[in-house]
């Protein structure tokens, strides 16, 4: 199965997703936090080995993905972030194949 058939099938997004929201929603209460983004940044930072993220680069990433503007996180509003990603993939793919 290639990034393009997961982009495509609205099922397996919301799988994909629901997984990577439980595994960043720590506190099991149905919507990201800043602190646990903050977290999440943190560990990417860590291991890609490059320098962790300002408080300025948090509050940015809150805000593109808190679309409703309540400093919470939901689902939903993480799915978008999940599509881009897999989209980002899909496009870094070579054209020829359309396989990662």
């Amino acid at each position: 199965m290639s990034f393009q058939d997961i982009l495509e099938d609205k099922e397996k997004i919301k799988i994909i997703t629901k997984a990577a929201f439980e595994a960043i929603d720590v506190h099991n209460n149905g919507y990201i936090e800043r602190k646990e983004v903050e977290t999440l940044l943190l560990n990417i930072a860590k291991d890609l080995n490059i320098k962790k993220p300002t408080k300025d680069e948090t509050d940015e990433v809150m805000k593109e993905l808190d679309h409703d503007k309540d400093g919470k996180i939901r689902q939903d509003e993480f799915q978008v972030l999940v599509e881009e990603v897999i989209e980002s993939m899909v496009q870094s793919m070579t054209p020829d194949t359309g396989k990662a």
